[in-house]
C-alpha cells in the first residue's frame, strides 16, 4: 500500500512540475514576442525583461504581459503613470440593466441611457467624472477602448488599459501598429490632466 501511495506522489510532483514548465515556457514565448515590440515602438525592454516602457511627451507608460492566474485570465496590461483627479473604473455591464439596482450596488449613472445600459461606472467623484464623460471626445475615446474589449481603470496615479489575451502579439507588425494605437489613445483620454 505505501508503494502505491509513494508512486501516486511521484506522479503528481512530477506532473506539477511539467504542469508549471508547459506554462511558464509559454509565459516566456508571450514575453518575447512582448519584447520584440520594444525597437519598433522606440520603447525599452525593462529590467528583468517582462515588460516595455517608454514615455509619450512626459506621461511614463509600461506594457505588461500577465499570465492567467487563479481566477484572472491572461492579460496584457497598459500603465500610464500620472495623477489624476479622481479614480475610474468603467467595465462592461453583466446582465440586464435596472438603473435602480445599479445605483444601489454604488454604479454612477451618466443619464446617457446607452452608456449605462453597456457600461458599468465606478468613481470616487462622480461629478467630475460625469463631466469629462459627458464631453464627446472623451466619452468616445472610451467608447472605443472599450468596444475593442479592453477594460478602463483610473486610480490616484495611474490609467490602466487592461487587453483581456494575447494572441493580437502573434504577427510583430499587426501587434506593433495595434498597440502603438491604443497607447495613443490611452494617452489622449488622460493627456489633459
Amino acid at each position: 500500500m505505501d508503494n502505491i501511495f509513494e508512486l501516486l506522489m511521484f506522479l503528481v510532483v512530477v506532473g506539477t512540475s511539467v504542469f508549471r514548465f508547459i506554462k511558464g515556457r509559454k509565459t516566456k514565448q508571450i514575453q518575447a514576442k512582448l519584447l520584440a515590440l520594444a525597437p519598433i515602438l522606440n520603447t525599452s525592454v525593462d529590467p528583468g525583461g517582462r515588460s516595455i516602457s517608454g514615455k509619450i511627451d512626459d506621461v511614463p507608460f509600461k506594457v505588461k504581459y500577465e499570465p492567467a492566474v487563479e481566477n484572472l485570465p491572461e492579460r496584457v496590461d497598459l500603465t500610464f503613470e500620472k495623477a489624476l483627479p479622481f479614480s475610474l473604473q468603467v467595465e462592461h455591464r453583466k446582465g440586464s440593466f435596472d438603473p435602480h439596482a445599479a445605483s444601489e450596488a454604488g454604479d454612477t449613472l451618466l443619464e446617457d441611457r446607452k452608456f449605462d445600459e453597456r457600461y458599468r461606472l465606478i468613481t470616487d467623484n462622480p461629478e467630475a467624472c460625469r463631466e469629462y464623460l459627458l464631453d464627446p471626445l472623451f466619452n468616445q475615446g472610451v467608447q472605443l477602448v472599450l468596444s475593442e474589449g479592453y477594460d478602463l481603470r483610473f486610480t490616484k496615479r495611474r490609467a490602466v488599459i487592461t487587453m483581456p489575451d494575447s494572441a493580437w502579439l502573434s504577427d510583430t507588425e499587426t501587434a506593433a501598429v495595434s498597440l502603438k494605437r491604443i497607447l495613443q489613445l490611452g494617452y489622449s483620454l488622460i493627456a489633459e490632466f
